[in-house]
């Protein structure tokens, strides 16, 4: 049985672990749901972080109580314990100033049940990260067209929304998916502020600046724990 826009069952306290919930049933007794794909909802923070650090470096940053969110634009393994056991990084998340919303991968050769699926974790993890009072802002992952009907499902539109450009630029069939994808999202959603993580064409600088999109530029630094946000667009 399909939900929609409703609450899941109610569980006793405690009935999944978070060591045994490997679906994450537990975390959403008190979510509601969207349509259709029936993602966790939750409140998306409104605001631009003036710094970023990555997930595996929230640990030995040595700077902890300032303005970063902490970013996923990683492999997923670095990731994948927060999956796992989200419980156990929730003291060191909330240290920071919030998170980008987690990015398991939607690949352009994924099957489509794996990138529905990531996505699905990417929104589960959002909503958990929320309920523990961490803001989180949305980042909205995309692939080949399969992944349009999904991956705005669920978000509101307008205010701020971040993504990923990590490897979509040098080869010219990804970079072409990158930019499309980026069009769909950007004509769906009609964000004011844009954060991207990575490289920035020209081409979509002027996609940006045509859909009056403020792009907000973090480029990777891998010799560094933080990335200062570093140009603004439009």
């Amino acid at each position: 049985m399909m939900i929609h826009d409703s609450k899941l069952p109610q569980n006793e306290p405690g009935a999944y672990p978070s060591y045994t919930d490997v679906f994450k049933a537990s975390e959403l007794r008190n979510a509601e749901f969207s349509h259709t794909y029936n993602f966790p909802l939750f409140t998306k923070a409104e605001v631009i972080p003036p710094k970023l650090i990555p997930f595996d470096k929230i640990f030995q940053s040595g700077e902890e109580n300032n303005d970063a969110f902490v970013h996923f634009f990683l492999q997923d393994v670095c990731f994948e314990r927060l999956w796992k056991n989200p419980e156990k990084y929730i003291n060191q998340l909330k240290k920071y100033a919030g998170c980008i919303m987690p990015d398991f991968s939607l690949c352009y050769d994924f099957p489509y049940p794996l990138q529905l699926y990531n996505c699905y974790r990417n929104r589960v993890m959002g909503f958990i990260l929320s309920s523990y009072d961490i803001p989180v802002i949305m980042n909205v992952s995309f692939a080949d067209p399969r992944s349009y009907d999904f991956c705005c499902n669920g978000i509101s539109k307008g205010g701020v929304i971040a993504t990923g450009s990590l490897g979509t630029m040098k080869n010219p069939e990804n970079r072409i998916y990158f930019y499309d994808g980026l069009s769909h999202v950007l004509t769906t959603l009609e964000p004011s502020d844009l954060i991207i993580y990575g490289t920035i064409s020209n081409e979509i600088r002027e996609l940006c600046d045509n859909l009056k999109t403020r792009i907000h530029a973090f480029t990777p630094k891998w010799d560094a724990s933080f990335v200062v946000r570093e140009a603004i667009y439009g």
